[in-house]
């Protein structure tokens, strides 16, 4: 991982940001960590993921998936589809940027060290 303490410390000062991100930031990032996805079908990964326990709304995750987009973790797309077009508009899809990807590094790390509790 960090031999050099000093390095990890820099890094996390130099990703401020990411240690500030929300728990349904993180969670957003994580899902699109692999695949690229659009707002309805996130919703729907939350619902799944709390067993239909908690409510998670377009109210919830659009805010967050837009800030994503605008802090430049997130890039947001058309994606042209058939059924989207006999509805008049397109789908918006989200993928993680370098980023994105660069801050669930930082926060895997700060949350081992966190877990393990190396004094820095």
């Amino acid at each position: 991982m960090y031999a050099n303490t000093n390095k990890f410390l820099y890094d996390l000062a130099s990703h401020d940001e990411a240690i500030k991100l929300t728990q349904n930031e993180v969670a957003i990032l994580k899902h699109l960590k692999d695949k690229d996805n659009y707002g309805a079908k996130i919703i729907e990964a939350f619902w799944d993921a709390c067993e239909g326990k908690k409510y998670v709304s377009g109210g919830t995750i659009y805010p967050a998936l837009n800030k994503l987009a605008e802090k430049g973790f997130l890039a947001k797309y058309e994606q042209d589809s058939d059924l989207d077009k006999r509805r008049g508009k397109n789908k918006f899809m989200y993928s993680i940027t370098p980023k994105g990807r660069s801050a669930l590094k930082v926060l895997d790390i700060f949350f081992a060290r966190v877990e393990k509790y190396e004094e820095l």
